[in-house]
This record gives structure tokens, sequence and C-alpha cells, in this order.
């Protein structure tokens, strides 16, 4: 019936709605993952540059010490 149809109609419509949100949501998740992901590249690109820096500074300090002993 007529009715029958509208009810089922209006189901969809419903369902359909709450896709939708479910689909912002898990939008608004991957986007909150990825900013997380992005940060945590960013993180392990400075840390990368401090133990760079840290090992030339090791290495520096080695040659100072291998001069030392050769006038010692």
């Amino acid at each position: 019936s007529a009715q029958t149809a509208l009810g089922s109609a209006e189901t969809v419509g419903e369902a359909a709605e709450q896709l939708s949100l479910a689909i912002r949501e898990i939008s608004r998740h991957v986007a909150q993952a990825a900013a997380v992901a992005t940060r945590g590249v960013e993180h392990s690109e400075h840390s990368r540059t401090s133990i760079l820096g840290l090992a030339e500074s090791v290495a520096g300090i080695g040659a100072i010490a291998s001069s030392i002993r050769e006038i010692a």
C-alpha cells in the first residue's frame, strides 16, 4: 500500500541520514589520524637531525681526544 511505501521511504531516508553522519564522523577521525601521523613524521625528522648533530659532535670530541693523546 501507499502507507507502507511511505513508511519504507522514511525508514530509508533516516538510514541514509545516519549513514551520512557516520561517514562524516569517520572522515573526521581519518583527518585527525593523518594529522597525528604527520606530526609523528615531523618529530621523527627532528630527532634524526638532532641525532646526526650529536654524532658529529661525538666525532669532533673523538678527534680532539686523539689529538690530546698524541700530544701527551
